[in-house]
Order: C-alpha cells, then sequence, then structure tokens
C-alpha cells in the first residue's frame, strides 16, 4: 500500500482576517493546478480563523482543518481552553 502524502501548515499565531483567506485562496488555486495526486492539506489556522477556513476549503475534499490546540476535558470552568467537541463542531477533523 502506498504511503498517503501529508502536508500540514500551523499558522500559530499569525496572520489577520484578510490575510487568511488571503493564504487558503493562494492554496487552493496551486492546489486546482496540480496533478490529481495531490497530498491531503490539513490546515491549522489561529482559532478565530477556524470557521473562515472551514468554508473556504469546504468545496475541496483534500483540505481539512484542525485545532492547534484541544484540552483533554470535555468542558468546564477552564479559561481559555477548547474542546475537541467545540472544535469537531466548528468543522475540524484534526489537533495538533
Amino acid at each position: 500500500m502506498p504511503r498517503r502524502r501529508i502536508v500540514a501548515g500551523n499558522w500559530k499565531m499569525n496572520l489577520l482576517r484578510t490575510e487568511a483567506q488571503a493564504l487558503v485562496s493562494e492554496i487552493t488555486a496551486m492546489l486546482s493546478d496540480e496533478e490529481t495526486r495531490n497530498p491531503e492539506i490539513i490546515l491549522f489556522p489561529a482559532f478565530l480563523h477556524i470557521p473562515l477556513t472551514v468554508a473556504l476549503v469546504a468545496a475541496d475534499p483534500r483540505i481539512h482543518v484542525g485545532g492547534q490546540n484541544c484540552s483533554d476535558k470535555p468542558m468546564g470552568a477552564f479559561t481559555g481552553e477548547v474542546s475537541a467537541a467545540m472544535l469537531s463542531s466548528f468543522g475540524c477533523s484534526h489537533v495538533l
């Protein structure tokens, strides 16, 4: 069985909304120009950019979106934390 080709990008705490939108547009344009054996792409934007990124890549099944961080707690009084269920509810399929 051939290995899956995966390219993942962690944006860390970078990019404003318009910059995030431009980056996703550039990535999707590059993929449309490539041959069909493109790798699976996983984008890890800053938490605030997850909804925008999910919406922008929704039409391309090769591109997935993930969270940069995920709490081990399902819910509760954990200031600033994000649960797996929260990430999933925004369309994330991966987490760093």
